[in-house]
């Protein structure tokens, strides 16, 4: 506070097992602090923190960021016992940034401290930015749904700490950028409004490092309702891509490395039940179930083949480099939502081999992964002698279709037919 006296506050989350000082770990296996109890240990770090920062005029805000409802609750009932005057800062979604999960449950419910809410408009569980994805609906609901419960102030994520050269702005989620802060000011703006200042404003180039972008491209008025459909019609279709019927099926938008990751992922890392009670028993590795999961990755293989059509960018009045960029990214849509296609049906398909044993699930098990491979090789010479920015490499990585069907393969192989 001496050294930067303009500094308003700190912002903090210790409940997050990413942090370099919790509790939540449980990595000391000390008897103090086996012993220890958490709340307690949190009420006297903020207390630590929160004298100081009073004694300056400054604001202490606690950041949720908890994996479970029980770290979650006892960070957040902590701030009680110290001050009113904490600001808890939520996360829309429970745990982290999943469009697909509920309201955080503790939005309108922090027993009367100040209130702000964060969102994600970048995209670290929706194609990292590289991938178009809009969420204006989504943006004004979440944030119609925190005004309604008391929240005052709104935080807008940009980026990711552990990714460089990517943010908003160099991607076509700056929409989601200007959706945030208009509807921060009046969670009641018209959506239409928001697509055309994005639009007026101008289009940015995924496919190059957020260092080497040139000025924004402006889209000219009678070009502007194919760009907003086509960014509405982007989220549907990366839902479909990256959940598996509302679970989080990747690394930060990577292919899973193997069947067990992907569970781990879905059921344990990300698990959902803790705020969706059951939630897990849509990924069991039922027939039922996976005849669903196909579904859902055909129905999103089909509409991400539509969007072409949808943008008409031949039509559309922008330098020829401009196009050309656009046109290749909706190419590479078209891939990355066919390989998480092929991920989910060998991960579904090996499970319930290993879960039956039956000749006919191990069969059908052996042929996923065939089939993977096969659209390996499809998307290696897709990507040979290209020269985008890195994020496409990440998104789009061969290797980690090589391990997942050497993983498979390799399950497959230890199980006799019953």
């Amino acid at each position: 506070m001496e050294e930067v006296p303009d500094i308003a506050g700190v912002i903090v989350s210790p409940g997050t097992r990413e942090s370099k000082a919790t509790i939540a770990t449980h990595l000391c296996t000390c008897e103090r602090c086996k012993r220890y109890d958490p709340g307690t240990w949190y009420a006297n770090l903020f207390e630590a923190m929160y004298k100081p920062l009073k004694a300056k005029g400054k604001l202490l805000v606690v950041r949720d960021f908890a994996y479970t409802k029980e770290e979650q609750n006892l960070t957040i009932d902590a701030c009680d016992k110290v001050s009113k005057d904490i600001v808890i800062a939520l996360k829309n979604t429970p745990h982290d940034f999943y469009p697909t999960f509920p309201n955080n449950p503790r939005i309108g419910h922090v027993g009367g401290h100040p209130q702000w809410v964060e969102y994600d408009t970048w995209g670290q569980f929706y194609g990292l930015g590289f991938f178009p994805c809009g969420q204006v609906e989504d943006i004004q609901r979440r944030l119609a749904y925190s005004k309604q419960n008391g929240v005052t102030g709104v935080q807008l994520r940009t980026d990711w700490e552990v990714m460089s050269e990517g943010s908003v702005f160099n991607s076509l989620n700056l929409l989601n950028l200007f959706a945030g802060a208009m509807l921060a000011q009046n969670h009641q703006e018209a959506p239409e409004k928001i697509y055309r200042a994005w639009l007026s404003y101008g289009l940015l180039n995924s496919l190059e490092a957020e260092s080497s972008q040139s000025a924004p491209v402006p889209v000219q008025p009678a070009d502007m309702d194919r760009f907003r459909d086509m960014m509405k019609a982007s989220w549907p279709i990366m839902e479909k891509t990256l959940f598996v019927r509302g679970h989080v099926f990747h690394d930060d938008g990577m292919f899973p490395e193997s069947v067990a990751r992907a569970f781990d992922t879905m059921v344990s890392f990300h698990g959902r039940d803790d705020w969706d009670p059951g939630a897990s028993r849509r990924v069991e590795p039922t027939e039922e179930n996976i005849q669903a999961i196909i579904a859902e990755k055909e129905a999103a293989e089909r509409e991400v083949g539509r969007l072409p059509a949808i943008l008409k960018v031949e039509q559309a009045q922008l330098p020829a480099t401009v196009k050309s960029s656009l046109k290749t990214t909706l190419d590479l849509y078209q891939l990355y939502v066919r390989g998480f296609k092929y991920c989910a049906i060998v991960c579904f398909r090996v499970r319930k081999a290993m879960k039956t044993s039956n000749a006919g699930d191990i069969r059908a098990a052996g042929k996923a992964a065939d089939d993977l491979l096969a659209f390996r090789r499809e998307l290696a010479a897709r990507l040979q002698k290209t020269s985008f920015t890195h994020h496409a490499y990440w998104l789009l990585d061969v290797n980690r279709l090589d391990l997942l069907a050497s993983d498979a393969r390799r399950q497959l192989a230890a199980l006799r037919p019953a």
